[in-house]
């Protein structure tokens, strides 16, 4: 045990005086404890002086709170170690400050609007204000509508310089050869001069006469745009991503025209045409 108490005596206050007067002859020699427990020392012990009881109660720290004698008694009450005091000292210190409340994240915020009368909450901005609002939210849809009508207008001319680059004779439309002859070219830059050139002619009839004519008549510009509109919205609806598709379309038209007089790609079909497309497109 902490106190050196035998567990089969007092644990009082007396208890612990009587034995450290019985363990201690006055001078500081100790006196061997009896088997018999804390009860048999005390008895055994000599009477003691009420200054040897006052210097075991200073030394056993396992008194109660009520009982403990860190300083001088008073006759006021129990000793505190504060001549007067009533009860342990401890429990006379003061309380530390408590810690400081924490900022509140809206501490800053403005305070709400007043109320007016009826409960209804006043107008949070000025007339000024929510016109200068108003305004900027149609100035921003009218810039949307307009990007969006300019990518609409990018779309149509690159499907009409679609065309043109397919006419390959300028007569003004579309004719199924010619059609076949320059996506031949196209092929080849694709895929070399050994290009199967019947599986791409058959390739390409069979969509003009699906899509353009049944006939292989000559078709305007109104019907090939009426196939691309079709063919651009079944890759992707956005006029934005419609716009870099048709770019591409044009480029590789513009490099299967220029195949025409490229030798090792030249054949005998293609002289109604070469002499009719220019050497260099600009």
């Amino acid at each position: 045990e902490t106190c050196g108490l035998s567990p089969t005596g007092p644990h009082s206050s007396e208890g612990r005086a009587a034995w450290w007067a019985a363990t201690h002859d006055g001078g500081g020699a100790k006196v061997p404890l009896a088997s018999g427990g804390l009860g048999n020392v005390a008895a055994a012990a000599p009477a003691t002086t009420s200054r040897t009881s006052e210097a075991a109660r200073r030394l056993l720290f396992c008194l109660d709170d009520e009982d403990s004698t860190i300083g001088p008694r008073s006759p006021s009450g129990p000793n505190t170690g504060k001549p007067g005091s009533q009860g342990p000292a401890w429990k006379h210190l003061p309380l530390p400050p408590p810690p400081p409340a924490a900022p509140s994240p809206w501490a800053d915020e403005r305070s709400s609007p007043p109320q007016q009368q009826g409960g209804a909450s006043a107008p949070s901005s000025s007339p000024t204000s929510r016109t200068a609002s108003a305004s900027g939210a149609a100035a921003g849809a009218a810039a949307l509508q307009q990007r969006r009508a300019q990518q609409a207008l990018r779309v149509d001319q690159l499907v009409e310089e679609l065309f043109r680059l397919h006419d390959l004779n300028h007569n003004g439309v579309l004719e199924e050869e010619e059609l076949i002859k320059l996506n031949e070219k196209i092929a080849q830059l694709h895929y070399g001069a050994d290009t199967d050139k019947r599986a791409v002619r058959e390739k390409f009839r069979n969509l003009f006469r699906t899509e353009l004519d049944p006939n292989g008549q000559p078709v305007p510009f109104s019907r090939f745009r009426g196939y691309m509109t079709r063919v651009l919205d079944g890759i992707d609806r956005s006029k934005a991503a419609q716009e870099l598709i048709l770019e591409q379309f044009v480029e590789e038209a513009k490099s299967g025209r220029l195949a025409f007089h490229c030798q090792s790609f030249q054949s005998t079909s293609d002289e109604p045409f070469r002499s009719k497309i220019e050497p260099l497109y600009s």
